[in-house]
């Protein structure tokens, strides 16, 4: 799992920095994003629909940041248990 602490950026530069990352590492499965951008909860469910990735996960989690799991399909469970 391939984690990105975005907290403190705002939009545009959430996705931008996820799209970065996925682009970079084809061969990561998952992508654990954390973010303070309230509108972060549309925009990366959004970017991930339209770039074929899965949502398998979306939190709240304390002090304001937003947890989201993107996974590529067919490589969800490729490498568990090495995060």
């Amino acid at each position: 799992m391939l984690r990105l602490d975005l907290a403190g950026l705002f939009c545009p530069e959430v996705v931008l920095r996820v799209a970065r990352a996925v682009r970079e590492n084809p061969q990561a499965a998952v992508f654990e994003i954390l973010s303070t951008d309230p509108l972060s909860r549309i925009d990366i469910p959004v970017y991930a629909a339209r770039n074929g990735l899965t949502l398998a996960d979306q939190a709240a989690l304390e002090d304001g940041v937003f947890r989201f799991r993107l996974a590529r399909p067919g490589l969800e469970h490729a490498g568990e248990g090495r995060d």
